[in-house]
């Protein structure tokens, strides 16, 4: 770079702009050098990964959000719309239960916090030893008497895509869920008008109903 006319002919100016020039290039390749180093250890979550809860992610980002789509066991599905909190490194995203934290360990392996407190680990790719996914029917009557694990007797009936699902607690207290399939014979969810959130439920077997509330699993049988 050519120096000022002004500064020719005087040393100590002369060396003053020298020092400056270069610290404003010295600065200048830092900067360079820091951003590629971020870039090459910016973490990508896109891709599949397998939970030690036994569900199999899928993940999908850019540079605003991230997506969360959950595939338990039982074969059930879940979507969910994350965002970063730290670009490429830290995430989150929320069910009825609260919101989950996710941070990466390295390049295949994230760590999760659920809303209790509770750790998981992400490694990426499909673990073939994890737990095989249930098979479900493509068409089951769910229509009579089921007997909760939580300790509630529960009494299911259809109309078309309607479910009316009745519980009676081990109280003794009645509540009413309406429903509707979301996959006939397949998956439903129902509510409860007062409480928050919905139920999600997965038709296992002509004997099993897998129901996720709140971030609980509790299984009806019969």
């Amino acid at each position: 770079m050519q120096k000022l006319s002004f500064l020719k002919g005087n040393k100590r100016q002369e060396e003053l702009y020298d020092r400056a020039l270069y610290r404003n290039r010295a600065g200048i390749l830092l900067a360079i050098l820091f951003l590629f180093s971020s870039a090459a250890f910016a973490g990508d979550p896109s891709g599949v990964w397998t939970s030690t809860s036994g569900s199999t992610i899928k993940l999908w980002a850019n540079m605003q959000q991230v997506m969360v789509t959950v595939t338990t066991p039982q074969g059930q599905s879940f979507k969910y719309n994350g965002w970063w909190t730290r670009f490429s490194d830290n995430f989150a995203y929320q069910n009825n239960s609260g919101t989950f934290y996710a941070s990466f360990a390295n390049s295949n392996q994230i760590n999760v916090k659920d809303p209790s407190g509770k750790w998981f680990t992400w490694t990426r790719g499909v673990n073939n030893n994890s737990a095989p996914v249930q098979q479900q029917p493509s068409n089951s009557g769910i229509s009579g008497n089921w007997q909760s694990s939580s300790g509630s007797m529960i009494q299911v009936s259809t109309n078309g895509n309607q479910i009316v699902v009745n519980i009676v607690g081990r109280d003794g207290k009645r509540f009413q869920g309406i429903g509707r399939w979301l996959q006939f014979g397949r998956t439903f969810d129902y509510s409860i008008a007062g409480f928050a959130g919905t139920a999600q439920c997965t038709v296992a077997s002509s004997r099993q109903i897998n129901v996720l509330y709140g971030g609980t699993w509790t299984t009806w049988s019969r």
